[in-house]
């Protein structure tokens, strides 16, 4: 986005929190209707409720959404625009207030937690593989048959459509086996 007409304090504050909003503002700007909350109702897990809430208000506040979803200052996550409850319905083990941790925190901890568990049964399965003597990967869909029979089509002068149309693979498959068979 230009940026021209900016001054330099302006340009750098664009699309983040110049700081965390008044106490009032939240109430005022990051109120969410009937119509938004039909719209966050329509996503999977109360992680992905709050943290499209958040999305939500935060491009209604800021105008863009941000670089770093996760760079939103206390206050925005503290407000509970949502007035959800901790995602098992009661409160946390330890919390006699039944309050929790703000829901905002919850959503950022969710999906924190979601993606140190896929990296976690990614690796498990890398390794798994790794044991069996796989590097991992996707096997080769041409094989040396389909080699022998696409060089030898293509030589014949087949198209490369009709050689794909043969041997049941995509044209890319078949162009990415031309190429390394002249590079070989």
């Amino acid at each position: 986005m230009p940026v021209e007409f900016l001054t330099d304090d302006e340009a750098t504050a664009y699309g983040r929190y110049a700081g965390p909003p008044s106490r009032a503002d939240p109430e005022r700007v990051f109120f969410l209707d009937d119509e938004d909350r039909a719209q966050v109702a329509q996503r999977r897990g109360q992680h992905m409720k709050l943290g499209f809430a958040l999305q939500l208000v935060t491009v209604r506040w800021l105008g863009t959404f941000l670089e770093d979803p996760l760079d939103v200052p206390g206050t925005v996550l503290e407000f509970d625009a949502l007035g959800a409850a901790p995602p098992s319905g009661r409160p946390p083990a330890g919390d006699t207030a039944g309050r929790g941790p703000p829901p905002g925190v919850q959503a950022l901890a969710l999906a924190e937690d979601r993606r140190r568990d896929i990296v976690r049964k990614t690796s498990n399965g890398l390794g798994a593989a790794r044991r069996c003597g796989r590097s991992g990967g996707r096997r080769p869909v041409v094989d040396d048959d389909k080699r022998a029979v696409i060089l030898a089509r293509r030589r014949r002068g087949d198209s490369i459509r009709t050689i794909a149309a043969g041997v049941k693979v995509s044209v890319g498959v078949v162009h990415k086996t031309l190429a390394a068979a002249k590079e070989s």
